[in-house]
C-alpha cells in the first residue's frame, strides 16, 4: 500500500514539475498573452487526437477486448452524464453566471488521458500497455461530452447540443481511426515507421504540453486570487476526494477484473480536467474560473491522488 503511494506520488511530482517552464515562459512574456488559446488549439486537434490514436496501435491485437472496451465506455459516459446532470439540476438557478457553469462540470470530468496515462505506466510496470486503452476510452466519451453538453453549459447556449459533434471532433475522430486500424490488423509502426513514430511523439507530448498549458495560465494568476474562493475548493473536494470513493462503491461488488476496477478507480481520482479550462478558453467563457479549478486542482493531485491511490490495493 505504501509503495502504491510513493509510486504515485511520484508521478504526479514528475507532471507537476513540468508545470515550471510554463509558468518561467508566461511570467517572462516570451509569449503573447494569446498563446495559451492557441497552444489548446494544438492540443485539442493534433496531440488528443494522435494520442487516442497511439493507444490503439499499442494494443495487442484481439477483438475479445472489444466488449469490455465498449462496456467501460458505455459505463463512463452514464456515470459522467448523470454526474453533470445531477451538478447542473442542483446549480440551476446559478447557470447565468461562469464559475457556477465551471462548477457543473468540474465536478464531473476528470483529467484522465493526460494524468492517466503516466499515473498507469508507473503503476502497473508491463501491463501497462494494456490498460492505457481505457484512459483512451475514457478520454473519447469525455470529449464526446466536451464537444456538446459540455460546450452548450460553458457557453450557456444550446446551439453546442449537435449529433454530429459526437462523431465530428478531433478526439473521437483519433479513436475511432485507431480502432479502424486495430480491427483491420494495420500496425502504422511496421508500414511506416516514420510515420508512427511523428504520430507517437505528437500523442505523448499530450501530457507535458496540457502541464505547460496549465503553467501559462498559472502566470497570470495571482497566487491570492487563485486561494481565495471557498467554491474552488468545495468542487475540488467533490471531484478528487468524493469522486473517487463513490467510484470506488460502485465497482467494489461488481463481477469485474481487479485491474479494471483499479483502473476506473484511479482514472475517477485524476484532477479536475484540463479540457474545462481548454473549452473555455475555445469558447471565451468563464476562462478566469475555470483556470482556477484546474489550477488549484492539478497543484493539489500531489496530496488526493496518491491518497486515493491507497483504495486501489484493496480491488485486487
Amino acid at each position: 500500500m505504501l509503495e502504491t503511494l510513493s509510486i504515485t506520488f511520484v508521478a504526479v511530482l514528475a507532471l507537476l514539475l513540468i508545470i515550471l517552464p510554463g509558468y518561467a515562459i508566461g511570467k517572462t512574456k516570451l509569449v503573447s498573452e494569446k498563446a495559451t488559446v492557441d497552444l489548446t488549439k494544438i492540443l485539442l486537434f493534433v496531440c488528443s487526437p494522435c494520442m487516442f490514436f497511439m493507444t490503439f496501435q499499442k494494443l495487442e491485437h484481439n477483438l475479445d477486448i472489444l466488449w469490455d472496451l465498449l462496456f467501460f465506455a458505455l459505463f463512463v459516459l452514464l456515470i459522467n452524464a448523470v454526474m453533470l446532470g445531477g451538478a447542473f439540476l442542483l446549480l440551476f438557478k446559478r447557470q447565468t453566471e461562469p464559475l457556477y457553469r465551471i462548477i457543473t462540470i468540474a465536478t464531473s470530468l476528470a483529467n484522465c488521458a493526460f494524468f492517466g496515462i503516466p499515473i498507469i505506466e508507473a503503476l502497473f510496470g508491463e501491463s501497462a500497455e494494456r490498460l492505457i486503452i481505457y484512459t483512451s476510452v475514457w478520454g473519447i466519451t469525455m470529449n464526446i461530452l466536451g464537444w456538446t453538453v459540455v460546450s452548450a453549459i460553458i457557453a450557456h447556449d444550446k446551439k453546442y447540443m449537435s449529433a454530429k459533434k459526437i462523431i465530428l471532433n478531433p478526439a473521437t475522430l483519433g479513436g475511432l481511426a485507431g480502432l479502424l486500424f486495430f480491427l483491420l490488423n494495420i500496425n502504422l509502426s511496421t508500414l511506416f515507421p516514420s510515420l508512427w513514430s511523428m504520430v507517437e511523439i505528437l500523442g505523448r507530448a499530450s501530457s507535458p504540453f496540457s502541464m505547460l498549458i496549465v503553467g501559462l495560465r498559472l502566470s497570470a494568476v495571482s497566487f491570492k486570487e487563485l486561494w481565495n474562493d471557498w467554491r474552488i475548493y468545495v468542487t475540488i473536494a467533490i471531484k478528487q476526494f468524493l469522486m473517487p470513493v463513490v467510484a470506488f462503491a460502485i465497482v467494489f461488488f461488481l463481477p469485474l477484473a481487479p485491474e479494471f476496477k483499479q483502473v476506473f478507480v484511479l482514472l475517477a481520482a485524476c484532477p479536475v480536467a484540463a479540457i474545462v479550462q481548454s473549452f473555455s478558453e475555445m469558447l471565451g467563457k468563464g476562462e478566469k474560473e475555470a483556470a482556477k479549478l484546474v489550477l488549484l486542482g492539478t497543484l493539489l493531485s500531489i496530496v488526493t491522488l496518491p491518497i486515493a491511490s491507497l483504495l486501489l490495493p484493496l480491488l485486487a
